[in-house]
C-alpha cells in the first residue's frame, strides 16, 4: 500500500508478542513506513527513546513494568511533538478521555484493518489526530442524551456559523494549527471558540465534543 514519498519511522509498543508480529507485517506492508524498533513494556520504551527516534509510537495500554497512561504522559512531558497511537481493544469513555488529555495523536482498535491503519498514519504523521470510528460510534452510544431525550439541532444548541466550521474541521480530526489556517484565523480565536462550543454543549475535552457533535447531527465525519 502506498502512504507518501516521505519515510517515517515507527515505533511498535505491546506485551503480546503474537499480536506485535502480526501488526509489524501489516506495518512493513505499507510503503514508506520502516518499524525501527519494538519493546513490549513502557520502560523499555523510554530508554529506547533516549537513542532512538520514531515519527510514530503505537503504543499499547495494558503492559507490565509500565503502561500505556504512565508512559504516554512521561514521553510528552519530555518532547509534545511525539506522535504517539494508542492501539488497544479498550474502546471505554474513560480511558480515551485520558489519553486525550495527555494529549496522544490518535487511538484505534487492534482489529482495525490495513485501510484505517494507513488511513490513521497517514493524519498523524502530518499532525492531525485520528480516532476510530468504531470508537467514536461506541462513545456515542454512551454518551446521556438531553434531559427531554432530543436531538439538538444547530441551532438550538446556539451554535454560530464560525464555531460549526471549528466543530466540522475537530471531527475530521484537524489540529488547532491547522484550523486557524484553513478558517484564516488565530490560534487564540480557534481557542475561544471550541471554548464556546465545550460550553454550549456541556463537555469539556474534544474527544466527547466530536461525539456528540456526531449524535446530536452537529457534524460528520
Amino acid at each position: 500500500m502506498e502512504l507518501n514519498e516521505q519515510k517515517l519511522n515507527v515505533i511498535l509498543v505491546d506485551d503480546h508478542r503474537i499480536f506485535r508480529d502480526g501488526f509489524k507485517l501489516v506495518l512493513n506492508s505499507i510503503d514508506n513506513i520502516e518499524v525501527v524498533a519494538e519493546t513490549n513494556n513502557g520502560e523499555d520504551l523510554i530508554s529506547l527513546l533516549e537513542t532512538q527516534t520514531a515519527d510514530i509510537i503505537f503504543l499499547d495500554i495494558n503492559m507490565p513494568r509500565k503502561d500505556g497512561f504512565a508512559t504516554a504522559q512521561e514521553i510528552l512531558e519530555k518532547n509534545s511533538e511525539q506522535k504517539i497511537v494508542i492501539l488497544t481493544t479498550f474502546d471505554d469513555m474513560e480511558f480515551v478521555n485520558r489519553m486525550t488529555k495527555i494529549g496522544v495523536s490518535g487511538y484505534i482498535l487492534k482489529d482495525a484493518d490495513y485501510e484505517e491503519i494507513e488511513k490513521a498514519i497517514k493524519q498523524v504523521s502530518i499532525g492531525e489526530t485520528y480516532f476510530s470510528t468504531k470508537i467514536l460510534v461506541a462513545l456515542a452510544d454512551k454518551i446521556t442524551r438531553s434531559e427531554d431525550g432530543r436531538r439538538n439541532s444547530d441551532n438550538e444548541a446556539g451554535v454560530t456559523h464560525r464555531e460549526g466550521q471549528v466543530l466540522e474541521l475537530l471531527c475530521q480530526g484537524f489540529k488547532k494549527g491547522r484550523i486557524a489556517e484553513e478558517l484564516g484565523i488565530s490560534t487564540r480565536t480557534v481557542d475561544k471558540h471550541k471554548e464556546n462550543l465545550f460550553a454550549k454543549t456541556g463537555t469539556n475535552n474534544a474527544v466527547s465534543l466530536v461525539v456528540h457533535a456526531l449524535r446530536n447531527n452537529l457534524a460528520e465525519l
